[in-house]
Order: structure tokens, then sequence, then C-alpha cells
């Protein structure tokens, strides 16, 4: 009989959605785009804002005058306001982002903790079978050297009790390969199980889009916002400035005082707007509108995915109720009788082979439920718990 222990979990982490809530806190992939989220967020409003100040002093080389400037550009009136519906956009979409990255960084690990977890079931299920077969091959074995025994039933159950032997050390390896990224992914203590569904609470957390969804959405709405700026993002700023020059010497200005302003407002006249700014704008417009409609058919197949899932989620749990009320106790029941049956000689080795083969593949298939329910639902979050009674 071989053994795999494994851990999972964090410090302090109860159960496996702890330790995702957990690891949400400690990743440094969610700090970081939280960080950006504040970032987008405050950004819109610096469209409101000047540009940095440029301070200038000049003096003549006769050293008779010098000057102090200040000057500060602004956006062009109307220009701040088109761009900052721009920036709420991109605020909300790189908000879409973060929500996108968690439900990513979730899958990720789910999935990985799936896998460690059939595998296990997997191993259980193959030892069984191997220790099965193995008693069979003996009994087999003995019976033939009494004579009550062919030749060929021998040699079959010794075929297939080598063939569950390197079956096992397969299993054996691909659960320990499974769960060694378990442990990578979520240090700490805890047991692996594989259950047959997720916590619809837990679910409920990520929201009712799924990653894909909540990227095509914000990607619509910037195309869409990228489109109605295409124009403003072209306009100039205005420049506004004001220097104030000092005469060392007397009489000083033409005015005879020694100290004079000067106060000017610029602004660059797009004469060559047709041939430059204009064509800037056509290629910005025709890139938001090519943008605008490949989000739109990636949010249609997002859409289509997360409706796949529903179906799948449904027909998995339906299924499982179904295989774990009637099929695996009549899987059970079979091989029981049939054993009973081969004893006394009422069927043959291959009915007995048959049977066990049943049974296998009905548990087999219970452990492909789980992992398929489980996937499904998170591919269709929370609006799977709300379809399902």
């Amino acid at each position: 009989m071989i053994t795999l222990l494994l851990t999972f979990g964090m410090a302090g982490a109860a159960t496996l959605e702890d330790a995702i809530r957990q690891a949400w806190k400690e990743s440094p992939q969610l700090a970081g785009s939280h960080a950006l989220t504040e970032a987008a967020s405050a950004d819109r409003w610096r469209r409101f804002l000047p540009h940095e100040p440029t301070f200038s002093y000049t003096k003549t080389d006769d050293g008779t005058a010098e000057s102090f400037g200040l000057s500060l550009a602004t956006s062009f009136p109307g220009k701040s306001f088109a761009l900052y519906g721009l920036d709420r956009e991109k605020a909300h979409a790189q908000a879409a982002e973060e929500r996108a990255r968690k439900i990513d960084l979730t899958r990720l690990l789910v999935q990985a903790f799936v896998d460690c977890a059939a595998a296990r079931e997997g191993l259980r299920l193959q030892e069984t079978t191997s220790n099965d077969l193995e008693t069979l091959f003996r009994m087999l074995k003995a019976l033939y050297e009494t004579g009550h025994a062919t030749q060929a039933e021998k040699i079959g159950a010794e075929l297939q009790s080598r063939q569950a032997a390197l079956d096992l050390l397969n299993a054996t390896d691909k659960a320990r390969v499974q769960c060694a990224k378990v442990k990578a992914y979520l240090p700490g203590e805890g047991d692996v199980a594989l259950p047959e569904d997720l916590d619809p609470k837990f679910v409920s957390e990520l929201g009712p889009e799924t990653a894909d969804q909540a990227r095509t959405v914000a990607a619509y709405h910037v195309a869409e916002a990228s489109l109605g700026t295409a124009y403003w993002s072209q306009m100039p700023d205005l420049t506004f400035s004001v220097t104030r020059n000092h005469y060392l010497y007397l009489p000083g200005s033409p005015s005879g005082t020694p100290n004079t302003q000067s106060v000017g407002v610029s602004l660059t006249f797009p004469i060559l707007f047709l041939a430059d700014e204009a064509q800037e704008a056509k290629r910005a417009r025709g890139q938001a509108r090519v943008d605008r409609d490949q989000a739109h058919l990636q949010k249609i197949a997002a859409d289509s995915d997360q409706s796949e899932a529903r179906a799948e989620y449904r027909r998995s749990r339906a299924r499982l109720v179904e295989l774990k009320a009637k099929d695996l106790p009549l899987g059970e029941a079979l091989m029981e009788s049939t054993q009973s049956a081969y004893r006394s000689g009422k069927l043959g080795y291959s009915e007995l082979v048959l049977a066990r083969k049943t049974l296998t593949d009905l548990r087999n298939q219970e452990i492909q439920l789980r992992v398929a329910i489980i996937g499904a639902h998170l591919r269709c979050l929370d609006t799977c718990d709300k379809e399902t009674p």
C-alpha cells in the first residue's frame, strides 16, 4: 500500500476558501493591481490641473536689465472635460482588471488544488484496484495449482495485476507532482480532499462577471470614450505667461520706471490641421472603432462561455446526484454478486473482470464529475448559484 501525505493551506486557514482569501491578501500581483486602480482613479482629476510651471530668468549682457518670468500651460477649454471622461473609463477598466486578476488567481489556485485532490482520489482508487487484483491473482494461482482454475484465468489475472501495479506507480507520480504544486502555491497546513463543489458564499465574492467579461466590457467602454475624444485630444494647449522686468540703471524703461510687467497668452494655431492633427484624429477614431468591435465580439464569446459553463454545471450536478444515488450502489451490488457467482462457478472470469471494470469506471466518473463541477462553477461564478435550486 502506497500512501501519499500532503498538506495545503496557509497558517490559520481552515478550508480551501479560507486559504485562497489569505492568498488574496498576500498576493503581490493583487496589491500592485490595487495600487494601479487607485492611481487611475486619481488621474481623472489631473486633467483639470495645469502643467508644471516654467520659471525663467534673463539678464542683458550689459547688465542694465534683468527679467523674472513664469509661464503656465493648461488644456484648451473643453479638452479637459472630454479627456476626463476617457480617464474615467480607463479607471473603470483598471478596476475591472483588478477583479479579473483576482478571478484568474483564484482559478489558478483552485485548479492546482483540484488537480492534486483528484490525483489523490485516483491514487486511492488505484491502490484498491491493485490490491484487489493482487489478491485475485493469488487466489487463482492457488486454485490453478489444485486444478480448480484454468491456466488462462491465472495468466489473465497475473497480467492485470502487473498492469495495475504499473498504473499505481503512474498514479503515485502524478499525485506527487500535482500536490507539490499546491504546496508551492498554498504553503501551510491542511487536508487535501476533493469537494463536490465550492462554497457559494465564497464564489459570490468574485462577482457575477468572469475575468473575460470584465475585461471586454471595460475595453468596449474605453473604445467608446476614445472615439468621442479623438478630435479633442488634438486640440492645442493654452500658455499663460507673466514676466517682471527690472532695470538696474535709470532712466530704466522707455516710460522711465525701474520695473515693468509683461502678461501674455499663447496658443498653437492649427494652421496645418487638415494635414496633421486631422489625420491623427482620423487614425485614432479608426483604431477606436476597431477596438470597440473587437471588444464586442470578445464579449459575445465570453457570454457564450459562461452560458456553456452554467449548462455544464447543471448537468454535472444532476449526474453526480444520480451516480451516487443509483449507479454506484448498483455497481457495488453487481461486483458483490458477480464475485459470489464466480466463486460458486455460476459465472466465468470474464464476467468478473467486466463487473470490476464497471465499478472502477463509475468511481472514476465520480471524481471527474466533481472536478467538472468546480471548474464550471469558476467559469459561471454566482450566476450558477442563482439558477441552481
